[in-house]
């Protein structure tokens, strides 16, 4: 017999003598987290409600911050989130430098959005032919 053979019956008797080594490496392995359930500081819904004031007056409180009603909330076009509608929540949000950067950011495509269209409608002015696209 070769010792590869050797080994192979060696590992086989064990078996047979009811060692298992997959039952020590179970017994080894890292147990697991518990399961997510109710635990922590913030185990709770939000404990500060929606304020009474409407949103319709924040947009007016806020004006030129890409600021829209959706889905009956508040929401950023800059950022493209959802935003509560606490005033401290909203100010966080607004005085962000990410806030500030996207709103630059839209600004600048409106204004490159605007002249792109006013060259296209120039262009089809000058060029009637073209337009039976």
């Amino acid at each position: 017999m070769d010792t590869e053979q050797v080994s192979v019956a060696w590992r086989d008797e064990e078996r047979h003598d009811g060692f298992e080594p997959e039952l020590v490496e179970r017994e080894r392995a890292k147990k697991q987290k518990p399961p997510v359930g109710v635990c922590g500081r913030n185990n709770a819904a939000r404990k500060q409600p929606e304020t009474s004031v409407s949103l319709k007056s924040r947009l007016a409180s806020y004006p030129h911050q890409s600021l829209e009603i959706r889905n009956g909330q508040l929401f950023c076009k800059a950022c493209k989130k959802v935003i509560c509608n606490v005033q401290a929540t909203l100010e966080r949000h607004l005085a962000s430098a990410n806030h500030a950067e996207k709103v630059v950011q839209l600004e600048q495509t409106k204004v490159h959005d605007m002249r792109l269209t006013d060259s296209i409608a120039a262009y089809y002015k000058n060029h009637p032919d073209d337009s039976s696209m």
